[in-house]
């Protein structure tokens, strides 16, 4: 998927949007592009209209709460990768994926950091320790919740799954 993907853009225009919320993005490029919207199968489908979120609304990365329990601290429980899960780099950005799947995950330079140590069994706790010693200026509460905020979705898509003790 990623090889017919940079085929078909390689000639093609290149914009850059950012934004701190996947669902923000999302909906901006269904609004401009729905009646393109065709899929892989067919005719295109109809979709409601997502009004585009005010700017005022939408909070920055390191701001954005993590799911789950508040006031939690990082794990101790260890994780491992899933054995079909990939990186490719293309142009310049590292990408994620997995053999059985046809989603693709854009790894920022964190995200790729905590992949590349989960290449052994990790916990949320183990990674906080590395990224702080490697980064002493950056606020330790904000590596811890960047790391919870990468575990918990490399979790939610079966990126990564706890370490069976046997």
């Amino acid at each position: 998927m990623l090889d017919r993907s940079e085929r078909l853009t390689e000639q093609a225009p290149c914009w850059y949007l950012r934004y701190a919320r996947l669902d923000d993005a999302t909906a901006l490029l269904r609004n401009a592009f729905i009646e393109t919207d065709r899929g892989f199968s067919g005719p295109a489908r109809k979709q409601q209209s997502v009004p585009a979120p005010a700017a005022e609304n939408v909070a920055p990365a390191s701001e954005t709460p993590r799911p789950g329990a508040p006031g939690r601290g990082v794990s101790d429980e260890r994780f491992v990768r899933r054995p079909d899960a990939f990186v490719r780099q293309g142009r310049g950005e590292f990408f994620l994926g997995k053999e059985t799947g046809d989603e693709i995950f854009h790894l920022n330079p964190l995200g790729r950091a905590v992949w590349e140590l989960l290449a052994e069994p990790l916990s949320e706790a183990e990674g906080v320790e590395l990224l702080a010693s490697v980064f002493p200026q950056t606020p330790r509460a904000q590596i811890e919740r960047d790391v919870m905020n990468l575990f918990t979705a490399f979790q939610r898509e079966t990126l990564i799954f706890p370490l069976r003790k046997h």
